[in-house]
């Protein structure tokens, strides 16, 4: 019984690990994906000028705008690609980049 539920397990596992690893994204998928690699890099560099200001005192204006930039083209680019996609799962997965997009423009104050 032991073997049995052990062998249910080690292939679901195996199922989720070939669908979130192995199954190639649609082009369209992967253009929203780089989108979503953008924006994360750049909230990673807003933070890090942020804690750079915090820590050092250091005026990092430059580098807050330079994130923020980064945002708008994202923002840009997105509203651009939403026009083109056809598939509903692309389009839900545009839609919650959108959301983190405006969660963080309302975060600062607006873009």
């Amino acid at each position: 019984m032991k073997k049995l539920i052990w062998l249910i397990i080690i292939m679901v596992i195996g199922i989720v690990a070939y669908n979130h690893f192995i199954v190639p994204l649609s082009e369209e998928e992967q253009e929203v994906k780089v989108l979503e690699d953008e924006f994360n890099s750049a909230i990673k560099d807003f933070h890090q000028a942020e804690r750079s200001a915090g820590i050092s005192g250091m005026d990092t204006t430059a580098d807050l705008d330079d994130a923020i930039d980064k945002v708008k083209l994202v923002k840009e680019k997105l509203e651009e690609l939403k026009e083109k996609l056809t598939s509903e799962s692309t389009r839900e997965r545009a839609n919650k980049l959108k959301n983190r997009i405006n969660e963080f423009s309302e975060g600062i104050g607006g873009l």
